[in-house]
């Protein structure tokens, strides 16, 4: 395996996260595989305590998990972890879709449409399926923080970064192409500016329906329950 590039002294805890979590996005660290503080310390020569605190951080979003006189662990999900996961990401980011859109200024939508038309535009140009995904759901995660609820938006941020490292690693094994992942976020866009409850109901549908060659697509009960947060705001 090809060592991680050092980094330079000084540097926060927050930066050796992002090296991780580029790594695990790359497939650099593959699901269940340990990391090993004192290993990590050396190739990015930084303290351990600054790894500790990284992979703390990383624990936080979901992508490693700690185990007590065990140490640090790349997520590991099983299929139908996966399954539940998206089956309840698609019902809070209904919730979240339905409250950014009342909350969203113009500089908020300034900000996603930049993310689009440059960044993510950018990484699927030099076909970098990591950056990519960093970008989507970056650009997610302004929506949900724009939702006026806090834990709304926590919860997510735990719940679904293992699922874009998912899709990243089958979207590269299956030669699943992200070429239109502008034009898909761009509708979001579309759909939340309109405030309307229905129509963003239809986009939630249209966006989770691209990764039916990714996952299977959540049961009827559970696409029924997503639509309550539309149905209340009717």
């Amino acid at each position: 395996m090809a060592k991680l590039e050092p980094l330079k002294s000084g540097l926060l805890a927050g930066r050796v996260a992002e090296t991780i979590r580029r790594a695990i996005f790359s497939s650099h660290f593959q699901p269940g595989a340990q990391l090993l503080e004192a290993h990590l310390a050396r190739e990015l020569q930084v303290s351990q305590t600054t790894v500790r605190e990284a992979l703390v951080q990383l624990d936080r979003i979901g992508l490693v998990v700690r185990v007590p006189n065990k140490g640090s662990f790349v997520t590991n999900l099983s299929e139908q972890e996966l399954r539940d996961r998206l089956a309840i990401r698609w019902l809070l980011e209904g919730l979240a879709w339905v409250e950014a859109a009342r909350h969203l200024t113009e500089d908020g939508y300034a900000e996603l449409q930049r993310m689009l038309d440059e960044d993510l535009a950018s990484a699927i140009r030099n076909k970098d399926f990591p950056l990519a995904a960093d970008v989507e759901l970056e650009f997610h995660s302004v929506i949900w923080r724009n939702s006026g609820n806090p834990t709304l938006a926590d919860t997510l941020s735990h719940l679904t970064p293992p699922l874009f490292v998912h899709t990243t690693r089958q979207r590269r094994d299956m030669g699943v192409s992200n070429a239109d992942a502008c034009e898909r976020h761009h509708a979001i866009l579309v759909a939340l500016r309109t405030q309307d409850a229905a129509v963003i109901q239809q986009e939630l549908s249209s966006h989770f329906g691209a990764f039916r060659s990714l996952f299977d697509q959540p049961s009827d009960a559970v696409q029924a329950l997503a639509e309550t947060p539309f149905t209340m705001r009717r």
